[in-house]
């Protein structure tokens, strides 16, 4: 293949390098977030192994500046919050409104769940009447 197609062959060593796995990390960018794509820089920074980070000092060195507590303690908030809405489907199953959409004849059955799910949320994570505040301001649902 390598001789036949080499052109293609590239193709398939680029799938294999940590730029590739990059972008595939970027497209999911808007799901798990930027503090988790920035989390996953500064861990390939750190590591000496990757030729694409020695070719790339500029960038190496952005991502030296940045504060390596502040964008670990943002990736962990990150999975925490996604962790407590995989929670939240959970608990919910099949009431889960997929796409922010209900079956109408489910519609009040599910808002009851949501509120009910909120109430344990807030009662579990807020410890003062600022965090419920902010519960309440952030909650992704409506009442």
């Amino acid at each position: 293949m390598r001789k036949l197609s080499p052109e293609i062959w590239k193709c398939f060593e680029f799938q294999e390098s940590t730029s590739f796995d990059l972008l595939l990390f970027a497209r999911k960018l808007l799901i798990d977030g930027e503090a988790t794509y920035m989390a996953h820089l500064l861990e390939l920074s750190e590591s000496d192994s990757e030729d694409w980070m020695k070719n790339n000092l500029n960038l190496k060195s952005r991502i030296l500046s940045c504060d390596r507590k502040s964008i670990m303690a943002d990736a962990e908030d990150a999975l925490r919050g996604m962790e407590a809405m995989q929670s939240i489907r959970d608990r919910l199953g099949d009431l889960f409104p997929e796409r922010g959409v209900t079956k109408l004849e489910e519609y009040e059955l599910t808002k009851d769940a949501l509120r009910r799910v909120k109430q344990e949320f807030i009662g579990r994570f807020a410890h003062t009447d600022e965090e419920r505040t902010a519960w309440q301001e952030s909650w992704p649902f409506d009442d």
